[in-house]
């Protein structure tokens, strides 16, 4: 879709708030670009998150810091896993988690409805 206005990246709604973030993770556009580590500002997002709240009557609406990414460090914590030298940096149980979620995305997608979690 053209829009002069660049759309959101992920939008959250619940039924206590809505959590919108613009762009990507910074990383792999610097590293196409062959920036390398290390630099100081590595991982940071400048675009925070913001967070929106019904509180009584009023809408309240919060900015959340975007933790800082490393892919570096979670490929060489993959690295070390499959090796046996280390814990899987994400354990079995969140990564069905995540499935779970992408696919109820999919779903609620395929039917253009709100789906609810279980």
């Amino acid at each position: 879709m053209l829009a002069a206005a660049e759309s959101a990246r992920y939008i959250v709604h619940g039924t206590r708030g809505s959590y919108v973030k613009f762009g990507l993770d910074p990383q792999e556009e610097r590293l196409k670009n062959g920036e390398r580590l290390p630099q100081e500002d590595w991982g940071y997002d400048m675009r925070d998150g913001v967070l929106s709240r019904v509180e009584g009557e009023a809408l309240v609406e919060e900015t959340l810091l975007t933790l800082p990414g490393n892919y570096p460090a979670y490929y060489a914590a993959v690295r070390d896993a499959l090796n046996g030298n280390g814990e899987n940096p994400v354990p079995a149980s969140q990564a069905i988690q995540i499935m779970e979620l992408i696919e109820l995305g999919m779903e609620s997608a395929k039917h253009r409805a709100t789906l609810c979690l279980a």
